[in-house]
């Protein structure tokens, strides 16, 4: 929770406290460890994986409905806060596609996206990836870079 704004940031990824700790740790004895980051990331993930089949590493990136079961597990975390229309989502690619299916539904305040993923990088358009952001009535702010 921020102080003194009352707002709180809800972080999806059950495995996000002790990725945070970790990177925090890493960074003490090597400030670009960027690579043992990424590797540290990704040991994170399957392990929490294994010692929780539902953890989204495993469930969500490596079967179809993930971007449905993303929504599901979004809308239950946004419907848990004290003032859920008061939420703002910040989201990072598929996040961000989540994000904005639930919006108007939850009537979030806004979305802020880091990279929308309106292409998939080996697959031909889909465009149910971003047809529904014509009728959005959130306000969302994309930032889109090479």
């Amino acid at each position: 929770m921020f102080k003194d704004t009352g707002l709180q940031i809800i972080w999806e990824d059950p495995a996000a406290k002790l990725l945070y700790n970790i990177r925090r740790i890493l960074r003490g004895f090597h400030p670009s460890a960027e690579l043992n980051n990424m590797f540290c990331m990704r040991i994170i993930q399957i392990l929490t994986s294994l010692a929780q089949p539902s953890y989204p590493y495993f469930a969500y990136n490596r079967r179809r409905g993930a971007i449905a079961a993303r929504c599901k597990t979004l809308k239950k975390i946004i419907q848990r806060l004290d003032k859920p229309k008061h939420a703002i989502a910040l989201s990072r690619s598929s996040g961000g596609r989540a994000s904005s299916l639930i919006a108007d539904e939850l009537q979030l305040k806004q979305i802020i996206c880091l990279g929308y993923p309106f292409k998939h990088p080996t697959k031909n358009e889909q465009a149910e990836r971003y047809q529904h952001l014509a009728k959005l009535r959130t306000p969302m702010l994309i930032f889109q870079g090479v």
